[in-house]
This record gives structure tokens, sequence and C-alpha cells, in this order.
């Protein structure tokens, strides 16, 4: 038997077992830490597709989105959207590859920032100030046109990003843009 037909049944043999064990004692591995509760859960439980598919009810507007901005994003963001280069946060507003006006589709940056921001305290914005934020934001970067009108998830759906047409599913992925 060769040596790696014995690493093979070896492999075959012990991970199983591994990871059976792994599972069971996983919560008490470290000596740290608890089982999330079911409300941490659902807060955590945001899956937004590319077509907005996941998004929740809700809805915000720009004069919102701004009132929430300068009260939870202006220190590391700025003033302008022109990030913060001591603390390596780069500008939201940009002709560069990072900022908002170069993504491709709009409902990810929702899941984004409901997701992930404020950076000191995340996941604790309500679904109606992310909803503004954004409004906001695609307002500031000339995606939106400067009303007022209420963003919610089929308003969301139906912005068209402006670096939509530079991106190309990979081959064989089975994923079909709209365009």
């Amino acid at each position: 038997m060769s040596i790696m037909s014995k690493h093979l049944w070896f492999s075959a043999l012990v991970m199983p077992i591994a990871i059976f064990n792994g599972a069971n004692a996983q919560e008490h591995a470290f000596g740290f830490g608890r089982t999330a509760t079911k409300d941490e859960i659902v807060r955590a439980d945001i899956d937004v597709r590319y077509d907005g598919l996941g998004l929740p009810v809700g809805q915000g507007t720009a004069t919102e989105g701004k009132q929430t901005y300068y009260a939870k994003c202006v220190a590391c963001h700025g003033a302008a959207l022109e990030g913060n280069k001591q603390l390596y946060i780069k500008p939201l507003k940009s002709d560069k590859r990072h900022a908002i006006n170069n993504r491709p589709f709009a409902p990810p940056i929702y899941a984004y920032i409901r997701r992930s921001m404020p950076l000191t305290e995340p996941g604790s914005l309500t679904n109606d100030e992310v909803y503004g934020l954004v409004a906001y934001l695609l307002q500031e970067t000339g995606i939106r046109d400067q009303s007022d009108e209420p963003l919610d998830a089929n308003s969301l759906r139906r912005i068209r990003m402006p670096n939509r047409d530079n991106f190309v599913p990979e081959k064989n992925s089975g994923v079909t843009l709209p365009r």
C-alpha cells in the first residue's frame, strides 16, 4: 500500500469522527461565548440578493437618511462622504472602484449597511434608517435625483446603477444578470 493510499484511508476514517466530535463540542470548545438567541438570529438573518430578493419591509427618505448619516456615520465617513485617511476608510463618493457609484446593483448596498454599520454598533440601525441612508447616499453620489421620494424595497430594486454593465458573471456560473 502506497503512502498516498495510507493517508487517504486514514483521512476517510478519522475525519468523520473529528467532524462529529467538533460539531458536538463546538459551543464549549473554547470556554467562552454562548448560543445566539432567536432574536439575535432574526436580526442577523439578512440575505439580500443583487436583484433585491430578501429586502425587508420599511422605507426612508434622503432627508431622513441625511439626519441619520450626520448622527451615526459622519465621524468615520466625513461630512462630504470623503472617508477618513487616518482610519483607512475610503471615500463613499469617488470615481474609484470601491465607491458607491461603482457598485453594479443597489440592493446589496442596503444589506451591507444593515449588517455592518455603524462600525461601533453593527446591525443597530432600523430598516427605515437604512433605507434613508441608502436614499441619501444614492442622492449624494448622483445616482438618484434630488426628490425626497421614499425609498423602499420596490424602488431600490428598480435603481439602475451606472456601472452595472461593466460586471460580467463568471462563465458557467449559471447566473444571468439583468440588463
